[in-house]
């Protein structure tokens, strides 16, 4: 195997390829995006925050790229002149630590999912707040005693495109699992799995969600009743990610353990 080229940055948080070009994108500790061209190494550095970013989802345009920051900013950069669209931190009067983001395969919206318990519709061409959804249960989210901190959103997916429904996903880190209509903005169905989770993916091709859990577990759960079909495997450790193939046949998940695991779904 050849090493093409390498990059120094600060502590990275995550990377991601363009779904539809030879660039690589990466998030570091220091707040700082870079966007790198594969293999000439041409590189762009953006900046939303001096606070951690957490995470980001590239826009189905692929020209623009949502980010959220551990401050609780929120920003959509237009990654060919590095400038600020959106800042949609302005219509949220108490914002919380940004932990996932996800961009909606075809319309104009995007989720942002908080510690505190509570995931954030905006609008991308107005940067209006269009709904907050809570996802942690009534009697956490209610409760004067316990922080909607403790149910903190790890995990958020619109269902994609080439599906016929509309459905937008949330996993919680106490393993509530919540379905909801993204065109009603409704609930449709609640699941608390039996372990916390840390990210949710929608199957390409079927109705099925997987999660990644704390127990090192990932679960198969049909969207349709939330109900969970399958167990796959298990890590000593809990998983950090999951991703699947295009065609969904093809299942990986990480661990903390350092283990990787490949599954054949079809």
């Amino acid at each position: 195997m050849k090493n093409i080229i390498s990059f120094e940055t600060s502590d990275l948080s995550w990377s991601f390829w363009h779904f539809a070009a030879n660039v690589l994108f990466a998030g570091c500790e220091d707040g700082s995006i870079y966007m790198w061209k594969i293999p000439s190494g041409e590189c762009k550095i953006y900046s939303g925050s001096t606070s951690k970013c957490e995470n980001a989802s590239l826009l189905p345009d692929g020209k623009r790229i949502l980010a959220g920051y551990a401050d609780g900013t929120i920003k959509l950069f237009n990654l060919k002149s590095g400038d600020i669209e959106q800042n949609f931190t302005k219509a949220v009067n108490d914002p919380s630590p940004i932990l996932c983001v996800a961009s909606h395969p075809k319309h104009n919206m995007v989720a942002v999912g908080s510690a505190d318990g509570t995931v954030r519709l905006f609008s991308t061409q107005s940067g209006k707040l269009v709904s907050t959804l809570q996802c942690s249960p009534p009697y956490l989210a209610n409760s004067e005693e316990s922080e909607q901190s403790s149910d903190s959103v790890e995990s958020v997916a619109f269902c994609s495109s080439d599906q016929q429904m509309d459905f937008l996903a949330c996993g919680t880190v106490q393993g509530n699992v919540v379905i909801w209509d993204a065109t009603t903005l409704t609930e449709r169905l609640r699941l608390q799995q039996e372990a916390g989770l840390t990210k949710l993916i929608w199957d390409p091709k079927s109705p099925i969600i997987y999660t990644g859990g704390l127990d090192g577990v990932v679960r198969a759960i049909d969207a349709r009743t939330c109900k969970v079909e399958k167990l796959l495997g298990r890590h000593k450790t809990e998983i950090l990610d999951v991703a699947v193939t295009k065609d969904g046949a093809k299942l990986v998940s990480v661990s903390e353990d350092g283990s990787v695991f490949v599954y054949l779904l079809k």
